[in-house]
């Protein structure tokens, strides 16, 4: 049975975008994140609205799940260590 009308779509993620993602799958708060990147938490909370709009993710979870399928794909690699 075909899928119809699929979107596969490429998302480009900036550096930070990718990092902040990184963090939030390791299970760091905005907050954390911002200290640990030296930046202010309302910049890492604009970089995680446009990780999920980009994406068209809504939770962490999903961030979870793309992580996961780049890892599978050899795209993503663990950087950080886990909270």
């Amino acid at each position: 049975m075909e899928r119809k009308n699929s979107t596969a779509r490429k998302v480009r993620l900036s550096p930070k975008e990718y990092e902040v993602a990184d963090y939030l799958y390791k299970g760091f708060r905005n907050k954390a994140i911002a200290e640990l990147m030296g930046l202010n938490q309302k910049t890492i909370s604009t970089n995680v609205r446009r990780l999920y709009s980009k994406c068209n993710l809504s939770t962490v979870y999903n961030i979870h799940i793309l992580l996961i399928r780049l890892k599978e794909k050899g795209l993503y690699e663990d950087k950080i260590p886990k909270n």
